[in-house]
C-alpha cells in the first residue's frame, strides 16, 4: 500500500482517503477544526443579522455614536473616526492575546467602516 506524509502532523501513514493528505490520527481534529464557520462568515451574520436586529442600521447607529462622542470630547468625530477607534481597540487586544471573538468583531467593524466610507 502506498504511503503518504500527513500535512497536519508530518507523520507517515498508509494511504487514507477520508481526509485527503491527512493521517487517520489527525483526520478527526482536522474535520472538527474546519467544521467551524470562518470568522468572515460569522462576522457577516452578526453585522447583517443579530447586531442589526438589536441596534438597527449600522450607518445610522455609528452616526449616533459619532454625535455622542463629539459631545463628550468636544471634537468633531465622524462615524468613520469612531469605527476606526474600535478597529484599533480590537487590533490592540489581538496583539496582546488572540481571541476568536475579538477577531470576529474586528472583521465586523471593518465591514461597517467600509459601508460608512462607501455611503459618502
Amino acid at each position: 500500500m502506498p504511503q503518504d506524509k500527513c500535512i497536519w502532523c508530518g507523520g507517515i501513514y498508509q494511504n487514507y482517503t477520508e481526509v485527503k493528505g491527512v493521517c487517520p490520527t489527525c483526520a478527526n481534529e482536522v474535520k472538527e477544526k474546519f467544521k467551524e464557520e470562518s470568522i468572515l462568515t460569522e462576522a457577516h451574520k452578526l453585522v447583517n443579522g443579530d447586531r442589526q436586529a438589536e441596534y438597527g442600521d449600522p450607518i445610522a447607529n455609528w452616526t449616533e455614536t459619532a454625535e455622542i462622542a463629539t459631545a463628550i470630547t468636544g471634537r468633531i468625530l465622524s462615524p468613520a473616526d469612531c469605527c476606526l477607534v474600535l478597529i484599533a481597540t480590537k487590533m490592540a487586544r489581538l496583539r496582546h492575546q488572540y481571541k476568536r471573538d475579538s477577531a470576529v468583531d474586528l472583521v465586523g467593524y471593518v465591514e461597517i467602516y467600509s459601508r460608512i466610507m462607501e455611503s459618502r
